[in-house]
């Protein structure tokens, strides 16, 4: 390349150098210049062409490069997915054998729960204390399944009772049924030798009899706690059908049974002559007994007696022998008294 560029320039120095001035042949410059003018047109056509021809080829070579370069990450795009399909199949094979590339890639995150278990030890070991701690309550499940069985209820006693005892007995579990806290008792309130049936609910006596094979109603809920004024107390004189009811020492009244009724014998307003056993304290605000007032004695039907009889009746029956009619026993002690008389 060089040298075709320095030629033309010596040859025209040379023809320069030569004479042309002194030939003053216009044609022979002109021819020159064309010559060189061609040359140098040549010359630069083929430099053209030599650097065409290199960026050409430099775009060529440019070009299979980048092809190349295309066709390699075309190649490695297809190894990428053919590893990525690889890898998931490797995945999918190893999920199905626990998984074990995916562990190795997972071991720091799934390595945290060991950590975390180590580190929740306390909290997540409360579980295993508990446990432990709650082992006795839990325990006590196959503790109790060794334990024996409870001894079964005993059976109910068999009393030898005659038919007074089974009517007597019949009417206290009636009751006994209601309220397991009544008292009961037995009293001799009338002539024969068969004795009556106290029940106590505490505030009201009830009272029977048994005549004829059969048991009857005396009396059901006699107040014997609580009257107008307060306290009062009922007393039986034995095998009299004999009663005195002492409403806190104001009101007395002798009295009797017949036919499932009470009726008044005498009776007293302000009374200062009863039982002793049948005493009270008067309640609070009581207006009697009032030593300055008289007392009044009245029979059964209501009549008044002179005062000289009233006292001779009321000191008579005071001087009997007299008891508190009220419970004393537990339905068991009951039957077992029953039992005990051969009732």
């Amino acid at each position: 390349m060089c040298m075709k560029k320095v030629l033309p320039i010596l040859i025209c120095s040379m023809l320069l150098a030569s004479g042309c001035a002194q030939t003053n042949n216009e044609n022979i410059i002109i021819e020159s210049e064309t010559e060189e003018t061609e040359a140098s047109s040549e010359e630069t056509s083929e430099e053209e062409a030599e650097e065409s021809e290199e960026a050409s080829s430099e775009e060529s070579t440019e070009e299979s490069t980048e092809a190349a370069t295309d066709a390699s990450k075309e190649d490695e795009k297809e190894e990428s997915v053919t590893e990525a399909k690889d890898v998931s199949t490797d995945s999918a094979a190893a999920s199905k054998t626990e998984a074990p590339a995916q562990a190795v890639q997972q071991a720091p995150a799934q390595a945290a729960a060991p950590a975390q278990a180590v580190q929740q030890a306390p909290a997540q070991a409360a579980a295993p204390a508990q446990a432990v701690q709650q082992a006795p309550a839990q325990a006590a499940a196959p503790a109790q399944t060794v334990q024996p069985a409870p001894a079964p209820a005993p059976a109910p006693v068999q009393r030898n009772l005659g038919a007074c005892g089974k009517a007597y007995e019949q009417i206290a579990n009636d009751y006994h049924a209601r309220n397991s806290n009544y008292k009961y008792n037995l009293a001799y309130t009338n002539e024969d030798d068969i004795p009556e049936l106290v029940i106590d609910k505490g505030k009201w006596i009830c009272l029977y009899t048994f005549e004829n094979g059969k048991s009857r109603l005396m009396q059901k809920d006699w107040v014997h706690n609580k009257w107008t004024y307060g306290t009062s107390s009922i007393c039986y004189s034995p095998k009299r059908n004999l009663f005195f009811d002492n409403n806190n020492n104001y009101y007395g009244s002798y009295c009797y049974e017949s036919g499932g009724l009470i009726y008044d014998k005498y009776y007293t307003e302000n009374v200062k002559i009863f039982p002793e056993i049948s005493r009270v304290v008067p309640s609070s605000g009581a207006p009697f007994p009032n030593d300055a007032a008289p007392t009044i004695y009245k029979d059964g039907c209501g009549n008044q007696l002179s005062e000289e009889e009233g006292k001779n009746v009321f000191s008579t029956y005071a001087g009997y022998e007299w008891q508190k009619l009220e419970g004393t026993m537990d339905y068991d002690s009951l039957l077992a008294r029953l039992e005990e008389l051969g009732l």
